[in-house]
């Protein structure tokens, strides 16, 4: 586990990736498999994953072996970069899932004037168990 993933933790937070990273560089694995989980599939194939020319939305379509129709999906980011929405279409245009993530803007630790952009699922398992518990 990574530094940024345990910190997450105490924060009742989920890590799923750096935004910077989806498209170009090591997280694409990464939300393809956050993909995969939100569609229920076992096996999904990205297409044309790519930047809007503002950086400020990533779209891409993918194939799902539950139902071998292209989906899409379009994750943006609001204008303070504080949270990002993720909208999943079907072959219809069809709005099926939506999501909103965290964005937590954070210095890199390899070159220090370079901010990223996390993103993170707020975990309600705890507070869940909480209430179960009566505290």
């Amino acid at each position: 586990m990574i530094k940024v993933e345990e910190d997450a933790r105490d924060e009742n937070l989920t890590y799923l990736f750096e935004w910077n990273e989806v498209v170009i560089g090591k997280h694409k694995d990464k939300f393809a498999e956050f993909l995969r989980r939100a569609t229920g599939s076992i096996t999904l194939d990205l297409l044309d994953l790519k930047f809007t020319n503002d950086s400020k939305t990533i779209t891409c379509n993918f194939i799902s072996d539950a139902d071998h129709i292209i989906w899409t999906a379009r994750m943006t980011g609001n204008n303070e970069n504080t949270i990002a929405t993720l909208s999943i279409t079907n072959d219809l245009g069809k709005e099926v899932y939506r999501f909103q993530m965290i964005i937590k803007e954070e210095p890199s630790n390899r070159f220090p004037r370079y901010r990223l952009h996390h993103l993170y699922f707020k975990d309600n398992r705890s507070t869940k168990a909480k209430r179960r518990r009566g505290k």
